[in-house]
């Protein structure tokens, strides 16, 4: 994803996916990504749509985490009370909109990195929030905003168990604090976690999950971010 505000000339920054069995996407054009399993067989198919789209197996099944799961989650330490806040608020909308239930541990001494969700798919922890430099986590390269992996919880099936989400701390906080339309820290947390859930990025400027968080979009999950979570998971 990139940010990116009006005007014939503005700095551009990405927002790179890596999921442990997907490719990554650096602006609307594809790419190889880290697959540290290197499950070829899970690879999904990336087809941009204009409203929503989803991160598939090459099955053809969505992958999407348990239907009701409770989703555990910790955030590192050196995370500022207006981080911590921005996630809840996201998480308990999409409690409201996913039927997960999205339960915050407290602090991690840990920071998210590409092989976190391996680390701990033994059921003591689903998630872990970073927000970091791309110095400290190799989540975040480059000019990269934020990024996601996660890893399913069988190699046969396309349910979800594990997560890990980094955020650019710097990045992060020269966006439009809180949850507001635009360029705002709510909507980029909401980008992330739509694909932590299983959104995959689309080509309407107005939509969250498209891969550039411009100034059209609204505040909080825009119309096919909505049909995208109701088709999975209603």
């Amino acid at each position: 994803m990139k940010i990116g505000p009006l005007g014939a000339f503005h700095k551009v920054l990405k927002i790179r996916r890596v999921l442990s069995i997907v490719i990554g996407l650096t602006f609307l054009g594809m790419h190889p990504a880290l697959n540290p399993l290197n499950h070829s067989h899970l690879i999904p198919q990336h087809e941009l749509s204009s409203t929503y789209a989803y991160t598939k197996t090459l099955g053809g099944k969505a992958l999407t985490w348990s239907k009701g799961a409770s989703i555990k989650y910790q955030i590192s330490q050196g995370a500022t009370p207006q981080d911590i806040k921005v996630v809840a608020e996201v998480t308990e909308k999409l409690s409201q909109l996913t039927g997960y239930h999205f339960i915050y541990s407290g602090l991690s001494k840990t920071t998210a990195q590409t092989d976190s969700p391996f680390t701990w798919s033994n059921g003591s922890q689903n998630l872990l929030i970073s927000f970091a430099s791309p110095e400290v986590s190799d989540l975040l390269g480059g000019m990269a905003a934020g990024s996601t992996v996660v890893t399913p919880t069988n190699l046969d099936k396309a349910h979800l168990d594990a997560g890990a989400i980094a955020f650019n701390q710097n990045i992060f906080n020269g966006l439009t604090p809180g949850l507001a339309a635009g360029r705002s820290q709510g909507n980029l947390v909401f980008h992330e976690f739509g694909h932590l859930i299983g959104l995959d990025h689309v080509t309407n400027p107005s939509e969250i999950m498209n891969p550039t968080l411009t100034s059209f979009l609204p505040d909080g999950p825009s119309a096919g971010y909505l049909a995208g979570i109701a088709h999975l998971y209603l």
